[in-house]
């Protein structure tokens, strides 16, 4: 069969799938897109790439799971907004102040809805630079210490691992002796979008968000609570690599399991690596192969390799 024959095929399927999606199904039938998007991507591979219709197959994925049930959230945590500034923190403060921001910048058109109403309505998807400089522009402000911090994929910027999408930003303050890990975005990767183990392994597709690698302990789940919750954490070295080590996991595409089998959700990376990485005198690209990190090239070998091996 020709080429275009079996792509309309292909998409064609997908489109059965798509129709049988309901919001108690949503994984159910997501993992079985994923699965034949992975079973037919050999037919588009000629040995060194992928056919150009392969990438409307891909497109076929990302229109199926451009869809409001995918943001049902994978953990219920509400975030806290708070009305009486002058009975909390500094810390609280500027959790505050980020995120009144960010509700005014996303609802822009008069809302008769409170704060904490739109707070809890509120996706903060690809507003993590919008909210760390307002930390910082804060902190500066009221002579608050404090860095802001890019994760770049694979902590490198240049390797553009996902085509120079996939970055976070997120600050560390100092304040009485103590550092806080502040996030008022952390809430976009907790939706069930991209939180699904059988995206893995899918050619030049991104992987699986860092909610799920964060919920798999007890100890991630609890920090991801906390700082879901409250915008911050009381920061110390195991609870930061913790964090960390789950945008670590994420940069690694499908040829990385199926090849190590390493299955870990904490990593080899110290803390003392991970500010190397920060300070550009590392990455983690350095130290795992370009082929593992970013989108994945080629098929898997076994397009029935099981990643739910977690």
């Amino acid at each position: 069969m020709e080429i275009l024959a079996l792509y309309r095929k292909h998409s064609k399927q997908i489109e059965k799938y798509k129709k049988q999606i309901e919001i108690n199904n949503y994984s159910e039938i997501m993992s079985q897109i994923y699965n034949y998007v992975k079973s037919v991507s050999k037919f588009y591979f000629n040995g060194q790439e992928m056919h150009g219709l392969y990438d409307s197959l891909k497109f076929d994925v990302l229109r199926v799971e451009n869809n409001s049930i995918l943001r049902k959230k994978i953990i219920d945590v509400n975030p806290l907004f708070y009305n009486n500034t002058k009975d909390i923190g500094i810390i609280e403060n500027v959790v505050n102040y980020a995120r009144k921001a960010l509700i005014d910048y996303k609802y822009y058109i008069t809302s008769d809805k409170s704060y904490e109403e739109l707070l809890k309505l509120l996706d903060p998807t690809n507003q993590c630079l919008f909210s760390a400089e307002n930390i910082q522009k804060y902190c500066d402000n009221n002579k608050i210490q404090c860095q802001t911090i890019c994760i770049w994929p694979g902590y490198d910027k240049i390797a553009e691992l996902f085509d120079g999408d996939g970055w976070h930003y997120f600050n560390i303050i100092k304040y009485n002796g103590d550092e806080y890990l502040i996030d008022v975005t952390y809430q976009q990767f907790f939706y069930q979008y991209k939180n699904n183990l059988d995206r893995l392994g899918i050619t030049n597709l991104s992987g699986c968000k860092i909610g799920t690698f964060m919920l798999m302990s007890d100890e991630g789940k609890e920090i991801a609570k906390s700082i879901l919750e409250h915008g911050f954490i009381k920061l110390n070295d195991r609870i930061l690599k913790k964090y960390l080590d789950a945008f670590t996991i994420s940069f690694r595409n499908g040829l990385y399991y199926e090849e190590t089998s390493d299955f870990q959700n904490d990593t080899e990376y110290t803390i003392d690596d991970y500010w190397k990485f920060f300070k550009g005198e590392d990455s983690q690209i350095k130290h795992e192969s370009r082929e593992y990190l970013g989108y994945q090239k080629r098929p898997l070998q076994d397009f029935k390799f099981n990643f739910k091996q977690f």
